[in-house]
């Protein structure tokens, strides 16, 4: 469709009426009479007479072409195409590009993921540019982040900054770009101003209310790039064993999924990579919207650390089809035994044979203030007396930088005054006493479980071995501790 940009112009065409006029009013009339004698010249001046008119007749399109192209190459007309009469053949405008850089670009079309289409659309528009046009680059998400603070004249390394463009993982704001935009070219001096958008036009980008006034003379051209697939789904969350983890031993991670797809998804595959090669893949069914939780199975046949992810196979947005994890197995668990004669049970149960993961050290409670308790992973505490400041301190802060505690109080003198004494005044709960009696024939039985602590996980599947104690210690406002 043909367009003028410089329509001041226009009316000045009327111009090309003036040679006419002109031819019109100069031409004279001769007054005819007849020359017997020169009969024999009429033919031969008729004849020149004819080509005399042409000639006239030629010259005097020839000035009205003239003033048409002339008036009419100051009028800029241009062919209205890809950008719709955008910049290229016009006069000199103010031109903002938006670009959404926002975490659903990332999807694809053919192949190519929508920011990169944009962006390559970006770098059609600056190639229209002219000369004493202004140039604002306008790349946005939550909120507009503009390359420069104000329009510029300057266009070199524009090229340059737009490919440098990376997505972002954040939301779309359109409305606030648009305002942002038409707030900067309103105080342009430049008769046209021009603001283009780049955009998936997600409907999340439009939920600003609000009136939106545009300066004279501004144009806006949108370009809605749509993905060939709008089946998304997400890898939300992770959640990984509590139990230790052993080398050649199974475990499994859970893995939270959500569907942003706007239909139901069937026999969608998940798979899990443990150090650069799979090792387990499930598939699931999700409804729009819906949460699932998918456990996958793997096993580590070394010690050291280990690498891995979760991945969603193909959908429409790549980025958050992924879940990275890292983890390290000891090559052996290093435990201090604190305690009397009777720890030689527990350190037996730990470590029967010579290579086992557990490495043991047995001491007593007098010579537990010159351990360095960083050297050990696990401290084990049995039938533990009131504690010194110091002792006490110290297996606070062994605790605090990561390191396991087990306390066994059921043979404590107090155990009162020996969970103060450890756990301090502001503890969560509070041992009260001890329960039965070590030299008696009463038992005290296991009843319900929390098969999700850590301690009891593995008794999740066969249930708890039937296991008697004669003496505990009663516990008071016991939680997660």
């Amino acid at each position: 469709m043909l367009t003028f940009l410089n329509n001041i112009f226009l009316p000045l065409l009327a111009a090309a009426v003036l040679p006419v006029l002109i031819h019109l009013f100069t031409r004279r009339r001769l007054v005819r009479q007849d020359w017997p004698s020169l009969k024999f010249l009429l033919e031969i001046q008729k004849r020149q007479m004819r080509r005399l008119r042409l000639k006239q007749i030629i010259l005097l399109i020839l000035r009205v072409l003239i003033l048409l192209l002339v008036i009419g190459a100051f009028a800029r007309p241009a062919i209205r195409g890809v950008f719709g009469g955008g910049v290229g053949a016009h006069e000199n405008s103010s031109v903002a590009i938006l670009i959404d850089r926002s975490y659903s670009m990332g999807q694809e079309a053919a192949g190519i993921d929508l920011f990169a289409k944009a962006k390559l659309l970006a770098s059609d528009i600056l190639g229209l540019l002219d000369e004493g046009d202004e140039l604002m680059i306008i790349p946005f998400d939550s909120k507009p982040r503009p390359l420069t603070a104000e329009p510029t004249r300057i266009f070199a390394g524009s090229h340059e900054s737009v490919d440098s463009l990376r997505l972002s993982d954040s939301v779309t704001d359109i409305w606030t770009a648009v305002a942002f935009a038409t707030g900067k070219i309103r105080e342009s001096r430049l008769l046209h101003r021009e603001i283009y958008i780049l955009t998936d036009n997600k409907a999340t980008g439009w939920r600003r209310t609000g009136t939106l006034e545009l300066p004279e003379r501004t144009r806006i051209y949108a370009f809605s790039l749509a993905p060939d697939d709008e089946r998304n789904l997400g890898i939300t969350g992770i959640e990984f064993p509590r139990a230790l983890l052993q080398k050649g031993v199974p475990f499994e991670l859970t893995a939270q999924i959500k569907s942003f797809a706007p239909g139901a998804v069937t026999d969608h595959v998940i798979d899990m990579y443990l150090d650069g090669e799979r090792v387990a893949q499930k598939s699931f069914d999700l409804a729009s919207g819906g949460v699932i939780q998918v456990k996958l199975g793997g096993r580590a046949e070394s010690g050291g650390f280990h690498y891995g992810r979760l991945e969603l196979e193909g959908d429409a947005l790549r980025p958050d089809n992924y879940r990275f994890f890292s983890f390290r197995i000891p090559e052996e668990l290093k435990v201090l035994v604190v305690g009397g004669p009777e720890t030689d049970f527990v350190a037996t149960a730990l470590a029967p044979g010579l290579d086992d993961f557990f490495k043991v050290k047995r001491v007593g409670y007098n010579q537990l203030g010159g351990q360095i308790l960083s050297a050990y992973d696990v401290v084990i505490l049995s039938d533990p007396p009131p504690l010194t400041s110091a002792v006490s301190s110290a297996i606070t802060g062994f605790i605090q930088r990561g390191g396991g505690l087990l306390a066994l109080f059921g043979g404590s003198p107090d155990p009162a005054e020996s969970g103060k004494s450890l756990f301090g005044e502001e503890s969560p709960f509070e041992i009260l006493a001890a329960i039965g009696d070590s030299a008696g024939e009463g038992r005290l039985e296991l009843g319900r479980a929390d098969f999700d602590h850590p301690v009891l996980m593995p008794y999740s599947a066969e249930g708890l071995p039937q296991l008697s104690f004669r003496r505990i210690a009663a516990i008071e406002k016991a939680g997660q501790v």
